[in-house]
């Protein structure tokens, strides 16, 4: 699958969120695999995140959050970098625990939010803890001793 520009984007993100009941789930399906395309690159989620994503799209549709325009805005630019695949996977994050307090969902829906703002959670979590270089004794004494040289040396 291709992965649409910015503005494909922000047409497929508008188109989505206006369409009538009887093309609405289709287009939230096409959203969300572009939501998995473009920041699923960035952050490593490929393959068994299709469900996850599918609910995500789903549940903030249902809670009247999907047309906000901060995500609108950051599902734009998710795909130029990990920082902006990060942001928009936070303001999904933000607006899934959002909709678990709106009362007018069932307490289905709104466990389902709670649950998906977790895993999307646990995914930035993941990352983070991917990203962290462990050193071994030796190496930090390498490091130590290069940079004593170096201040020494100057």
């Amino acid at each position: 699958m291709s992965i649409l520009s910015p503005t494909d984007r922000a047409v497929l993100w508008r188109t989505a969120i206006t369409s009538g009941p009887g093309e609405r789930s289709s287009l939230l399906r096409v959203l969300a695999a572009e939501i998995l395309a473009s920041v699923g690159r960035r952050l490593d989620l490929y393959g068994g995140y299709e469900d996850e994503v599918i609910e995500t799209v789903e549940i903030l549709d249902r809670a009247g959050l999907l047309g906000r325009d901060d995500l609108r805005e950051a599902f734009e630019e998710a795909d130029e970098d990990e920082e902006r695949a990060e942001t928009f996977t936070a303001l999904l994050i933000s607006h899934l625990n959002a909709a678990a307090d709106i009362e007018r969902l069932d307490v289905e829906a709104r466990l389902k939010a709670m649950r998906l703002a977790g895993a999307w959670q646990l995914h930035i979590a993941d990352r983070a803890q991917a990203g962290r270089q462990w050193l071994t004794a030796a190496q930090v004494a390498a490091r130590y001793a290069s940079r004593l040289k170096l201040s020494t040396n100057g």
